[in-house]
């Protein structure tokens, strides 16, 4: 141990004189040692008390995103909605739990259509074959739907009815109601049951469709909503 300088006190007329001592160098290590362990713990508890705290923040991130894309996806499903000058009062409306599809697949589509005004229209005497859905003051008869292509070589409709009675010139009026109706569809190609019970035909192959639900009035207009979708 080696005497470091201290202090004298002037006591009763005697020199009196204290000295301390210094850690020697084995002292002087451990201490310095000791220090850098209390640093190191506190370093480390800090380093991983900011660790949960991100690995906290950023599970609360992922659950806020989830519960925003749920809630997303159940203000906004597949639907779409369509009215038109042409026809005032009218809207359209289509929706689907879903509007991608595997070829083949069946899958049904819901529409309402909402009349919040009286239409009245004349309906023209048909030439030949009448329509086999009567003009009538039922606005449920004025609805039709098709799910296919815009050039039509792909489609499923009701458009192929045979021959029915012809119509005759009459006038008639829409009364304001709601028309809530679905389609079924096989997933395949059809035109209609014809006159001779036609099948379904071949699957939609993969590509862009459209579920395309309108009404159409005679001599005063029409207005449709498309809800795109995809066979893959």
């Amino acid at each position: 141990m080696r005497m470091t300088p201290g202090y004298c006190l002037s006591m009763l007329g005697l020199l009196a004189c204290t000295t301390s001592a210094a850690p020697s160098g084995a002292d002087a290590g451990r201490t310095r040692d000791a220090g850098r362990d209390a640093a190191a713990r506190s370093d480390g508890g800090s380093a991983a008390d900011s660790s949960n705290a991100t690995d906290g923040s950023s599970l609360q991130h992922d659950a806020s995103a989830d519960a925003s894309a749920a809630a997303d996806a159940a203000t906004h499903p597949c639907s779409v909605d369509a009215t038109d000058p042409s026809l005032p009062g009218v809207s359209v409306h289509v929706e689907a739990d879903r509007c991608n599809f595997k070829s083949g697949q069946a899958a049904q589509f819901r529409y309402r259509v909402t009349l919040t005004q009286s239409i009245p229209y004349t309906a023209p005497a048909s030439q030949g074959c009448g329509s086999c859905s009567p003009y009538s003051a039922d606005a449920s008869a004025r609805i039709s739907y098709t799910i296919g292509n815009s050039s039509g070589s792909v489609r499923y409709c009701i458009c192929d009815t045979g021959c029915c009675a012809p119509n005759a010139n009459a006038a008639f009026t829409l009364a304001p109601k709601t028309v809530n109706g679905t389609i079924d569809w096989p997933g395949r190609q059809w035109q209609g049951p014809s006159d001779t019970a036609n099948p379904y035909g071949a699957a939609f192959p993969p590509g862009s469709y459209d579920v395309s639900v309108g009404m159409s009035v005679p001599g005063v207009g029409g207005t449709t909503a498309k809800l795109p979708i995809t066979v893959q």
